[in-house]
């Protein structure tokens, strides 16, 4: 006969603040991924379809590497910044500065 555990949640309440932080932290860093490589082809794709968003105002959906996690956004480029090498994402009502180094696949959203 097996018995169903509610895991941590059964001992969170006998466990220290800095213990469970530490362990949320953990758990945080092992779920990070790295960064793929894209190459010559899939950049001049996301280039084409960011450049047809900014100058057509085609939703988009943008899969945005950060911080070891993927994000994923729906909406319209806004404006493109060379210098810094950025462009600027509307989402829903929400303004979002991208890197464009940082954006991992776009598509017709």
């Amino acid at each position: 006969m097996t018995i169903k555990d509610r895991g941590n949640i059964k001992w969170s309440s006998m466990m220290l603040t800095e213990h469970r932080e530490e362990l949320e932290k953990w758990a945080k860093e092992t779920r990070k991924q790295e960064k793929p490589i894209l190459d010559e082809q899939k950049l001049e794709e996301i280039n084409y379809l960011l450049y047809q968003s900014l100058k057509q105002g085609v939703s988009l959906w943008i899969n945005y590497f950060n911080d070891g996690e993927f994000i994923h956004l729906k909406g319209v480029v806004k404006d493109y910044y060379p210098l810094k090498k950025e462009l600027l994402f509307k989402v829903k009502n929400k303004d979002v500065q991208l890197i464009l180094s940082n954006i991992i696949d776009v598509s017709i959203g």
